[in-house]
C-alpha cells in the first residue's frame, strides 16, 4: 500500500510540474512582444468619428 500512495504521490507531483511549467513556457521562444511604447505609438488610441458631411450625406439606391 505505501508503494502504491508513493506511485501515485509521484504521479500528481508530476502531473503538478506539467501544468507549471506549460503555464510559465512562453507561446513562442522565437518572438518576443514589442515594447509598450512601440505598440503604444504603432496603435490608434482614438477613433475620429466620420465627417458630418459623410453622415449626411442620403443614399440613392434608398
Amino acid at each position: 500500500m505505501p508503494e502504491q500512495a508513493r506511485t501515485v504521490t509521484e504521479a500528481v507531483d508530476a502531473d503538478r510540474r506539467h501544468r507549471r511549467e506549460a503555464a510559465i513556457r512562453p507561446e513562442s521562444a522565437d518572438t518576443v512582444p514589442p515594447r509598450l511604447g512601440t505598440s503604444l505609438r504603432n496603435r490608434r488610441l482614438f477613433l475620429l468619428p466620420p465627417d458630418e458631411d459623410e453622415v449626411a450625406q442620403p443614399k440613392e439606391n434608398a
